[in-house]
């Protein structure tokens, strides 16, 4: 009976009562987590292995020890709240095992007590840190120094509004990067996308109705070269900032194409092992592109040509490995929105003979097949007028 009084009194003083109600209490909050429910059984079971010890290191035996908590599971009445500690709880075959060998346990030192501790720390810290990064705002990352935004005056019948819309090119020169376009063009630009990757509201109408055109020139901080990459994300802040644009991300099936392994015999030659990937571009007419590639995968194929289709290109050949072959096509200029004056212009400069890329690719072996998938778009939730400056 010393025995078992002792094994109380240790539960006392390591207020193992208050320990267990606090965690019942974090179990009812975070009741959907297992990890909780596998903490508190680990509790119960140390709690009761620490007392055992205390018990043992004070001279108790062992045996009468492990009688007497046996005689008290025998006779005693259940304690019907889960918090309160009581000589019977945790795994009692496992816990008269440990008596009765009487186990020495291993003792923390200095050095094992500060690893504990900042193991805890780390675990309990890094999801902190992970969702701090996370949950920062794209504008907090990367900034222009200073920008300007501004609406374009668009000369009278310099070009419609159709071709304004189709791209906007960040120039960087330096530090320095400007761009036109409308704000489609310049999200497009910002997250290289395509028309088909964005929906929502993407059209700012100026006083004509007409989409409004914005003047972007920006510094970035320092006087090296801006990288295209840092541009973009720069770009992305800035419409962030000044647009207070707001979007989501989500997966819609589309029409696409699927690029397919044809049943003709394939021009694309498997590369030697120790090749070099590059792609030389060879000088041609206005509209006609000439590739050679080398070492080039179909996959990085897709990635070059894909925005010359009018809808999301897609590997499906299922082939692996670097190719050499050659890729000469016309570009096929889509004019349904086009200007009465850009129409007027291309016909003035003659059509140009050759092969469509479709055409081209199925020269190849590959054939271009209308298709539907899914396809990751953004959707435009929210995005204002900026103020001129």
């Amino acid at each position: 009976m010393d025995a078992i009084v002792a094994h109380e009194l240790c539960h006392i003083r390591r207020r193992d009562n208050l320990t267990s109600t606090i965690h019942m209490a974090v179990e009812s909050i975070f009741w959907f987590h297992p990890l909780v429910w596998w903490v508190g059984a680990r509790l119960m079971e140390e709690r009761e292995r620490a007392c055992d010890e205390e018990v043992l290191a004070s001279g108790g035996d062992p045996r009468a020890y492990a009688e007497g908590i046996l005689k008290i599971c025998e006779l005693y009445l259940a304690s019907p709240p889960a918090c309160v500690a009581g000589v019977t709880g945790g795994d009692l075959k496992r816990r008269i095992e440990a008596i009765i060998s009487n186990r020495a346990t291993l003792r923390l030192n200095c050095v094992r007590k500060v690893a504990l501790a900042a193991s805890g720390i780390a675990a309990i810290a890094g999801p902190m840190v992970v969702g701090v990064i996370s949950a920062q705002p794209a504008s907090a990352l990367l900034n222009f120094e200073v920008a300007s935004v501004k609406p374009h005056e668009l000369p009278p019948g310099a070009f419609g509004p159709g071709m304004a819309t189709r791209g906007s090119r960040l120039a960087i020169s330096g530090s320095r990067v400007t761009t036109t376009g409308t704000f489609l063009a310049l999200m497009l630009e910002a997250y290289n996308l395509r028309n088909f990757q964005v929906s929502g509201t993407v059209v700012l109408p100026d006083k004509s109705g007409n989409d409004t055109l914005y003047d972007i020139e920006g510094r970035a901080t320092g006087d090296g070269a801006v990288p295209l990459g840092q541009a973009r994300q720069m770009l992305q802040s800035l419409l962030t900032d000044r647009f207070q644009l707001k979007f989501h991300r989500e997966s819609k099936e589309l029409p696409a194409y699927h690029l397919v392994a044809g049943g003709n015999s394939s021009k694309l030659r498997p590369s030697a092992p120790d090749a070099a990937t590059k792609t030389d571009v060879l000088p041609t007419g206005r509209g006609m592109f000439h590739f050679q590639f080398t070492n080039v995968s179909v996959s990085e194929l897709v990635i070059r040509i894909a925005p010359d289709f009018d809808r999301p290109l897609i590997d499906k050949t299922g082939l692996a490995g670097g190719y050499d072959f050659t890729l000469e096509y016309v570009h096929k200029v889509d004019t349904s929105k086009w200007s009465p004056e850009e129409k007027a212009a291309l016909e003035k400069a003659g059509s140009i003979e050759g092969p469509s890329l479709a055409s081209a690719l199925q020269q190849l072996g590959l054939k271009v097949v209308p298709a539907k998938d899914f396809v990751e778009v953004l959707v435009v939730d929210h995005v204002e007028r900026p103020s001129a400056n």
